[in-house]
């Protein structure tokens, strides 16, 4: 597919939420030489990369609901309103700068949401101890005595990190956890989403 910045009416083949003049212009200001030097083909891949990401990190939070069913991306909005009751239309300034932070990353690190490691459900060890369901591949303790024999190993799992963390889950396939933060752009989105927990502002 050609690569299609969203003009703001809500296209059907929008596959970027802001053109590579957009994006070059926003860097250049910021004197991101990176961007600079990146090809065409390489800039307008990672602004599909950013926008794919943004549209499946964020959509459930975002405010208002999507324009059309027939336009391809998430924005533009309608009943989007931000903190001082203002209609939030077309393509939010705060997106496309977010966007752009997203696509430079994605220049360097390709993926921006990588899978999560791998789980082991169990795994024989040579003296034929089997760790517990849900142990992953980073030992968390071990512990070993010479006379008589005892050797005691412990992994970290999902559960323990969650909770040690603190996070819940985004939805019921991905976890907070696992998805990685990039505050330079986040930050710039907090305007047009919803507040913690999923609370929507109802218009009387």
């Amino acid at each position: 597919m050609a690569f299609t910045p969203e003009t703001g009416s809500g296209l059907a083949t929008a596959n970027s939420y802001i053109s590579e003049a957009e994006a070059d212009a926003y860097h250049v200001e910021r004197g991101n030489t990176v961007w600079s030097a990146a090809s065409q083909a390489n800039k307008e891949t990672a602004l599909v990369r950013a926008t794919d990401y943004v549209d499946k990190r964020f959509r459930r939070k975002y405010r208002g609901c999507k324009a059309t069913q027939a336009q391809a991306l998430q924005w533009p909005r309608t009943d989007a309103y931000d903190n001082e009751e203002r209609l939030i239309s077309g393509r939010p300034v705060e997106l496309q700068q977010a966007v752009a932070e997203y696509a430079i990353r994605a220049l360097a690190i390709h993926e921006l949401s990588p899978d999560a490691p791998r789980t082991v459900n169990t795994q024989s060890h040579v003296t034929g101890v089997t760790n517990p369901t849900g142990a992953v591949g980073s030992p968390q303790k071990f512990r070993e005595k010479l006379g008589p024999i005892e050797e005691e190993t412990s992994f970290l799992n999902a559960g323990m990190s969650h909770a040690a963390a603190g996070n819940t889950s985004k939805s019921s396939l991905v976890s907070d956890f696992f998805i990685p933060e990039y505050p330079a752009a986040d930050m710039l989105l907090e305007p047009i989403l919803t507040a913690a927990r999923g609370t929507r502002l109802v218009r009387g």
